[in-house]
């Protein structure tokens, strides 16, 4: 809620009906001073509003440049823009913006660590050392996405409105990539165009920058065959030779990488550096510098497209112009050069981030992993090593072995992690998760078999050995989690049911249950003694799973 602020002045503390009053006394007779001692007006305000006759009502600070009349006009056509989607937006001045902060992920903060930086400028010296690249001839080449749906800004609208609205041309628009390059020296290689189409068009180029190529793919991005192709185009325009050389950055993308490309880069003098993974947002000429300004100068084109063209939509053929527009504005040579610069590409400076830009990623690799389960929480070390004593063992499907879970009612939470720095960035923790079994979840499983054990005795004699529609149907499929050690996922779904099939005679001795008597299904799970090697229903055992299981018997 608003907090009223109390008032720290006693200026003009009078009302308009305390200075009515003031005048009603004068004109009665009372004296000027004698009046404002009754009414509390100062002596001098009452002597300058009765020989000017003002009589509205006090106001502090300075005089407003319109009248109260002009401002109201203004606001009310500020409201009435607003309401039609055509809002109008704030003076810049005073070098003073609020600003919308970049969301940078935790890949990012991590991988901006001092060690892969490092690693980046020392290949980048050693390439400068041998090949002596002139500033002309270091290039950085990134791709960007940009939409037929503007992001509108911020706009004037009343106070206190709930839903203030902007005129966008679509909902979803369409996602065009546009690969841009730039060098040291601040020359700029016309863009290249992909559409999110299978056939091509004259009519995307229309108003497009100079010297630029149009392509198209099924996604709008870009893959090996396109990157050869702008490769190709590359060429023609940087010219490099046995006695120049030319340096490509470019990040990590899988669209760089291929026997063609490093053909092509081979045989033409192309040096190709990449940036480290996750670190273009700071490495990266391009993002620092140049793609920044270059959408908000797109957004200002779109916006001033959609108000000066009434109920039309920014459809893919208006794309290149719009680019054009707002690349014309952005592309200059101070964007190129300071691009390199800042980042200590050229001139080459390995010292360009401090300690303190290292500081997020090693908060975040020092911190320690918290993973919380049921029924307690564990505070788990990056640091700490495997203290398990048995590999986790994996139910089989053969008769002979018995079906094994791996359990962890009784044991700490295992972590496997590395101890050097380099490998701790890319550790991972494995846990597994306890299984704890109520006595009411036991009753419920023993409910449904004897239900399912009762049905399957009204159907004897129709059919031995076949199975209904409604006892498929009643099956129920019980999942374990099972820790698998690889690189992709550390819990895996293992299907009990499916490991424990096979087609044999329900009367089958290994069907029977040495507990209750009974003969099981042959898709129930059960857990088999290590002692005598007999077998019982797991809900008639009482364990959580079936490692060291021993029956009551022994």
């Amino acid at each position: 809620m608003p907090k009223n602020r109390p008032r720290k002045t006693q200026k003009a503390a009078w009302s308009p009906e305390t200075l009515d009053k003031a005048l009603r006394l004068m004109a009665n007779g009372t004296s000027m001073r004698k009046a404002a001692e009754q009414t509390g007006i100062p002596f001098s305000t009452l002597q300058i509003r009765h020989k000017k006759k003002l009589y509205e009502n006090p106001s502090l600070g300075r005089k407003s440049v319109f009248s109260a009349e002009v401002e109201k006009e203004i606001a009310d056509v500020l409201k009435k823009m607003a309401n039609i989607f055509y809002g109008c937006t704030a003076i810049q001045r005073n070098g003073i913006s609020v600003r919308k902060p970049e969301a940078t992920s935790i890949n990012r903060v991590t991988a901006f660590n001092k060690t892969e930086v490092s690693l980046f400028y020392k290949n980048l010296e050693k390439l400068m050392e041998t090949y002596k690249f002139t500033p002309k001839n270091i290039y950085n080449c990134d791709e960007t996405g940009i939409s037929t749906v503007q992001d509108p800004g911020k706009i004037l609208a009343p106070k206190g409105q709930k839903r203030v609205g902007s005129l966008t041309s679509w909902e979803r628009g369409k996602n065009i990539t546009v690969m841009c390059t730039m060098s040291a020296a601040g020359s700029f290689i016309p863009p290249m165009f992909i559409f999110p189409r299978k056939r091509h068009s004259t009519l995307l180029e229309k108003d497009g920058p100079a010297g630029a190529i149009y392509r198209c793919s099924e996604n709008g991005w870009t893959n090996e065959t396109l990157f050869l192709e702008w490769l190709q185009r590359f060429t023609t325009f940087a010219k490099p030779s046995a006695e120049e050389p030319v340096l490509l950055i470019l990040d990590n993308h899988a669209s760089h990488i291929s026997h063609d490309i490093y053909k092509h880069c081979k045989s033409h003098n192309i040096q190709m550096l990449s940036l480290p993974p996750h670190t273009s947002h700071r490495m990266q000429p391009l993002d620092v510098t140049f793609y920044g300004p270059l959408k908000a100068a797109y957004k200002k084109e779109s916006d001033c497209f959609m108000k000066s063209h009434l109920a039309e939509r920014i459809t893919p053929y208006d794309v290149a112009s719009l680019f054009n527009k707002a690349y014309s504005n952005v592309a200059s040579i101070s964007k190129g050069e300071s691009g390199f610069r800042v980042t200590g590409i050229f001139p080459m400076n390995s010292n360009v981030f401090s300690d303190e830009d290292f500081l997020p990623a090693e908060i975040l690799q020092g911190e320690p992993v918290v993973i919380q389960d049921n029924e307690s929480s564990f505070l788990l070390e990056t640091t700490a090593t495997l203290t398990s004593q048995e590999p986790l063992a994996v139910a089989s499907t053969s008769a002979q072995e018995p079906l094994v879970v791996a359990s962890m009612s009784e044991q700490e939470p295992q972590v496997v992690a590395s101890t050097s720095g380099q490998e701790q960035l890319n550790s991972r923790i494995h846990i597994w998760a306890r299984n704890t079994a109520k006595k009411t979840t036991k009753e419920k499983e023993n409910k449904k078999q004897n239900k399912i054990l009762k049905e399957k005795g009204k159907q004897k004699g129709k059919g031995k050995g076949k199975k209904t529609k409604e006892y498929k149907e009643s099956l129920k499929k019980a999942k374990r989690k099972v820790l698998q050690e690889d690189n992709d996922s550390s819990l895996t779904d293992v299907d009990i049911e499916d490991l424990c099939v096979d087609d044999d005679d329900d009367e089958d001795p290994v069907n029977h249950c040495l507990i209750c008597g009974e003969f099981g299904r042959n898709n129930e799970v059960r857990y088999r003694c290590t002692s005598c090697g007999l077998w019982a229903h797991s809900a008639c055992t009482g364990w959580d799973s079936a490692t060291g299981y021993i029956c009551d018997m022994c």
